[in-house]
Formats: structure tokens, C-alpha cells, sequence
């Protein structure tokens, strides 16, 4: 009950005459009295006034024999919230001591609240510090964003974060993104160092790119573009680069050998093209493009070259 009156009301009346003309009523009744008492109430117990609220939620009930609530419960429920939420905003803060005391006032005010002041400070002190973090990465700072996911993981080691990681991966997203936007526009020349620095940023910390399985595919996709625009063998390195790495890999296994067959078709090496092709063809589940490289295959085997400019062109999409 109080708590729909106490949050239904905006605003309380200055005098009994507004009171009367807000409402068209001849009188102001008792339970408009009651509601401000409430709201005051509230407030007192938020600033952590617990007696002065019982008093007023007392005298609210006085007035409104219809409120259903303890007036000495409330006021201690609402003053152990506000300690609550003044503990976790300073502990969001970086202040973790000042937190554990909010926690500790919370505690002792109402001792059923499950409360683990140091845990809760430090749980609440690392979420600040991974918004600081992340924050951080945006303005670029990696250097400051690191220490402040590393002072995350430090406060709540349950946190399944990987510091490093997280402080160099917008980085290194970024720079594939550019890479791949260089290769699909035939910006090759352009491409290829570009590649390898977003490659070189993948391997900077262990969880950015645990298996490889990125950098074989960032490895593939320029190996797959440059040949598709003509340029297989200025990427040929870059090809057995990305077979190396995706030889243990699933799909990027089969994509990369697919990837270097078509290199390898374009640069004369007919029969390493069909060995590659036929890896392919043997592990992808996509029908359709079995069905195509089997086309390759035959006309390779009749010593034809499937890789009209209209074919290389559909590869592009």
C-alpha cells in the first residue's frame, strides 16, 4: 500500500486550500495528508533518517486507517536500499573502502540482507572499471583501457574477461576491416601490408585469436580476392600462408585449399589446382558449390580453363 501511494504522487499540496481546488473538493481528505507524510517519510529514510520517517509514516497512518504497511519496517527497508545503491555507485567508482562502509551500514541495519560487504564493493568496483575500460578502447587508449580490465579481473577474478585481449581486439577489428575493404576494391599492392598488420595485431595477445582460425581466414580472404582480380601470383606466399594455418581448422580447412586451388589454377599449376579442388569438393556440405568445382575439375582434367572473366567476376559476389 505504500508503496502505490508513495509513487503515485508527484507532488504534495502547499496549503489545504490548493489542496481542495487541485482535487474539486469541498475538503482535503485525510488520505492526501497521509500520501505527503509518505512521500516525506521516504525521503527521510533515503537520507538514512530512519526515525524521523517512522515518525511521519506513523502519523500517515494515523491519519489513513486504510494504510497496510509497518511503519518501522519500511523505514529501515528503505534506508538499507539507499545504503545499498550509495555503496555500489561509490564502489562503481573506483572507491572500493568507501564502499565496503555503505555495505556494513546496510548490514547492521538489517542483518537479514545476504550481504558480503568486501565481495560486494569489489564485485561492483570491477563493473566501473570494465565501463572505464571500455570507454577507454573507444577514445583509442589501449594502454589505459588494459589497466583498467586488468584491475577488473583483479577486483572480481570470476569475470570471464582475457585483459589483453579485450584491450587489443577494437584494434585489431579495425584493422582487418580496412584490410578486407583494400582487397575487394583491387587495392592489392595497398592490401597486402595491410593485412599483415591486422594479421601481426591478432597475434599481439593469446585470447585475441586463440586457434588462429582469424588470421588463417584474414590470410584467405586476400589470397581468394586477389586471384579472383588477377592478381594469383603476387599471392601465392599468401595462399600456402593461409593453408598452414587452417590445417588443423574446420571449415577453414577446406575454404583455404579451395582459396589456393583457384590460385594455383590461375598461375599454370593444373594439378595442384585439382588436388585442392577435389579436398574441397570432398569436405564442404554446400551442394551447389561441389557441384561447381566439380565443372573446374573436368575441364582442368581436358585441359580447358574454366576461369572465363565471366566466372572470375561471379566470384567476386
Amino acid at each position: 500500500m505504500i508503496v502505490s501511494a508513495g509513487e503515485g504522487i508527484t507532488r504534495t499540496f502547499a496549503s489545504d486550500a490548493e489542496c481542495r481546488h487541485y482535487l474539486h473538493a469541498l475538503r482535503c481528505p485525510n488520505w492526501v495528508a497521509a500520501v505527503g507524510l509518505i512521500v516525506k517519510g521516504r525521503n527521510l529514510a533515503s537520507s538514512n533518517n530512519v526515525e524521523g520517517a517512522i515518525v511521519l509514516f506513523r502519523q500517515a497512518k494515523e491519519l489513513d486507517d486504510g494504510l497496510q504497511f509497518n511503519p518501522d519496517l519500511e523505514a529501515e527497508r528503505l534506508a538499507t536500499e539507499s545504503l545499498i545503491s550509495e555503496g555500489q555507485n561509490t564502489a562503481r567508482k573506483g572507491d572500493v573502502t568507501g564502499a565496503v562502509e555503505w555495505f556494513k551500514k546496510a548490514q547492521t541495519l538489517d542483518p537479514s540482507r545476504k550481504l558480503n560487504p568486501v565481495a560486494d564493493a569489489n564485485k561492483f568496483a570491477s563493473e566501473g572499471a570494465l565501463v572505464r575500460a571500455r570507454n577507454l578502447v573507444s577514445l583509442g587508449d589501449t594502454k589505459g583501457a588494459l589497466a583498467e580490465f586488468r584491475e577488473a579481473k583483479r577486483l572480481d577474478p570470476s569475470q570471464h574477461i582475457d585483459p589483453e585481449a579485450e584491450a587489443e581486439r577494437p584494434a585489431a577489428e579495425h584493422l582487418l576491416a580496412r584490410a578486407r575493404q583494400l582487397g575487394r576494391q583491387d587495392l592489392i599492392k595497398e592490401a597486402m601490408p595491410a593485412y599483415s598488420e591486422a594479421v601481426t595485431a591478432y597475434g599481439k595477445a593469446p585470447g585475441l585469436d586463440p586457434d588462429g582460425s582469424i588470421r588463417a581466414e584474414a590470410w584467405n580472404d586476400l589470397c581468394w580476392d586477389a586471384s579472383v582480380q588477377g592478381h594469383a601470383a603476387d599471392v601465392m606466399d599468401v595462399c600456402e600462408q593461409a593453408v598452414a594455418l587452417a590445417k588443423e581448422l574446420k571449415p577453414g580447412s577446406w575454404n583455404s585449399r579451395d582459396s589456393r586451388g583457384l590460385a594455383r589454377a590461375l598461375t599454370g599449376n593444373t594439378a595442384g589446382a585439382i588436388e585442392d579442388f577435389q579436398f574441397f569438393i570432398d569436405h564442404t556440405p554446400r551442394v551447389d558449390l561441389k557441384l561447381q568445382r566439380q565443372r573446374w575439375v573436368a575441364a582442368l582434367h581436358a585441359g580447358q580453363n574454366p576461369f572465363t572473366p565471366e566466372e572470375l567476376n561471379s566470384l567476386l559476389n
